[in-house]
C-alpha cells in the first residue's frame, strides 16, 4: 500500500528513509530465486557469491 501525500512529507521532514514495498520486499524474493538456483543445479554458493548476486539484482530493480 502506498504511502499518502502528507506520510511521505512527514517521512521527508524526519530525515527517515522510504521506499516502495514492491521494490524492497523483492530482495527476499531475490534471496528465495537464488536458492531455488542452487537446489536445481546442485551447486552451491559462497555467502560472500549470494551476497554479490542480490546486491547486482537490487541495484538494477533500483536503478
Amino acid at each position: 500500500m502506498g504511502c499518502t501525500a502528507e506520510a511521505v512529507d512527514l517521512f521527508v521532514s524526519n530525515k527517515q528513509l522510504f521506499a516502495p514495498g514492491k521494490a524492497v520486499n523483492a530482495g527476499g524474493v531475490a534471496t528465495s530465486g537464488l536458492e531455488m538456483t542452487q537446489n536445481a543445479m546442485h551447486i552451491s554458493w559462497t555467502a560472500a557469491e549470494v551476497d554479490a548476486k542480490l546486491h547486482q539484482i537490487m541495484s538494477d530493480i533500483h536503478e
